[in-house]
């Protein structure tokens, strides 16, 4: 007989909370659902079935069991992003990924094209030599997918095409010319390229840009920036 309570999701692990002397919280976002929190009994034990493949930044087919709360019985790996977890760059990128999805993602809502941008992005964090471009495209394009975009083509005020030195005002969500308004985080023309989404070389002035805005609709500061901030302080 089937069994209803029973479902398998495409799930992004996203975050471990241990508890007691053995169990986890298992924190993911899946297509099906969105945000799904469900309890894996025994995975901090040495020899766990599922300790190997329930790791966050994995992409994994979820058996969950539902009944007073969700319980894991199965979970095969679709795919490891093994490079990405020895890098602590890319790592570190993609755990401000994860803080951001952990905050945004509804919970009993399909969430299909989050769960591809999220796994697109960190593909491309894994395979360019570079994982902050991939970091900022994401973290760009996961704002305009929640309808938070900023427009970065046209100046909020006059209505030209924006050019040379710009201000980003950061509680409107807009940009504008320097001669229609000087408030606002100034933003030069490499880092209005990355905000329209054009080529240009990743730096840490169009992450600062992009995680105010992300910390403006959050209303809190992110957790994970400062790490961010170290790790590609090269690309000052």
């Amino acid at each position: 007989m089937r069994d209803d309570r029973q479902q398998t999701l495409t799930a992004l692990v996203l975050a471990l909370r241990p508890y007691g002397e053995a169990d986890c919280r298992v924190e993911t976002v899946t297509a099906e659902q969105g945000r799904v929190g469900a309890w894996a009994r025994g995975l901090r034990r040495p020899r766990a079935k599922l300790g190997g493949i329930l790791q966050p930044f994995t992409l994994v087919a979820l058996t969950v069991h539902s009944g007073r709360g969700r319980v894991i019985t199965g979970a095969e790996m679709v795919r490891g992003f093994r490079i990405l977890k020895q890098d602590y760059g890319r790592l570190t990128a993609a755990a401000l990924l994860g803080e951001l999805l952990l905050s945004v993602v509804p919970q009993d809502e399909a969430a299909q094209d989050v769960l591809a941008l999220s796994v697109a992005g960190l593909d491309a964090m894994e395979q360019e030599e570079e994982p902050l471009g991939p970091l900022l495209a994401v973290l760009r394009d996961l704002m305009q997918l929640l309808g938070w975009g900023v427009n970065a083509e046209i100046c909020s005020v006059c209505g030209r095409p924006l050019f040379g030195d710009c201000f980003l005002q950061l509680e409107e969500g807009t940009i504008t010319h320097g001669a229609c308004r000087r408030l606002g985080m100034v933003l030069s023309p490499p880092t209005l390229d990355t905000l329209a989404g054009r080529d240009g070389a990743p730096s840490l002035l169009a992450l600062e840009a992009l995680a105010q805005l992300w910390q403006t609709h959050l209303e809190r500061p992110l957790k994970s920036l400062p790490a961010v901030r170290s790790a590609f302080r090269h690309l000052a």
